[in-house]
């Protein structure tokens, strides 16, 4: 499996720098208005402004506050309150977080309601696939990219800067073509790199 990246910038240098490989990589620009995501997941752009982040935090802080009190007035769970909030409150923002230096990506993420968990319960299926990070395996989760109409919601291919363009913009049309995907555009990068 390749990394994979989702932004606003579809053809950057930064980015094929990133993502693109040694020799070619591809760029999937989806019709992100026409995906429909399970019901646990949303897709959010990723904030990399420190005051927003703040306040982000403050506003997250007072809510969980305001339950906590409210919950020790009543006397009961507040522990199962302050667990759910943990697991779910702060890690959207662990996930969505990042330092301004990276906020040329202009990144988007598709996140889960239903968190990691080290013990999952045993349902006979694992909740999470993982792949081989640099240093560590990588746990992930597989979502459907797919619109209203149950199909894949591509709307074009960028081909990467790599030696031979023509060639690697016919096949991706014929890829696109055996997919039943030929309304899908195909075309060259704009960047002039070479990293061959």
């Amino acid at each position: 499996m390749s990394p994979a990246s989702r932004t606003n910038r579809g053809d950057s240098l930064s980015q094929w720098r990133a993502y693109g490989g040694p020799t070619a990589g591809f760029s999937l620009g989806f019709q992100m208005d026409e995906i429909v995501l399970p019901s646990q997941c949303k897709l959010v752009r990723c904030e990399y402004d420190e005051a927003n982040q703040r306040g982000i935090i403050k506003s997250l802080v007072t809510g969980l506050l305001d339950g906590f009190d409210e919950l020790s007035r009543q006397g009961t769970g507040v522990r199962v309150y302050v667990d759910w909030f943990c697991r779910t409150e702060l890690h959207a923002l662990a996930l969505l977080f990042k330092h301004r230096k990276f906020s040329e990506e202009r990144e988007w993420r598709i996140i889960s309601s239903e968190p990691m968990m080290e013990d999952p319960p045993d349902t006979g299926e694992a909740p999470l696939d993982f792949r081989e990070g640099k240093s560590t395996l990588i746990p992930y989760r597989r979502v459907p990219l797919r619109n209203n109409m149950n199909r894949f919601p591509l709307a074009e291919v960028v081909v990467g800067p790599n030696p031979n363009p023509e060639q690697s913009v016919r096949s991706v049309s014929s890829l696109l073509k055996s997919h039943y995907l030929a309304n899908s555009k195909t075309r060259m990068s704009e960047v002039p790199y070479r990293n061959w």
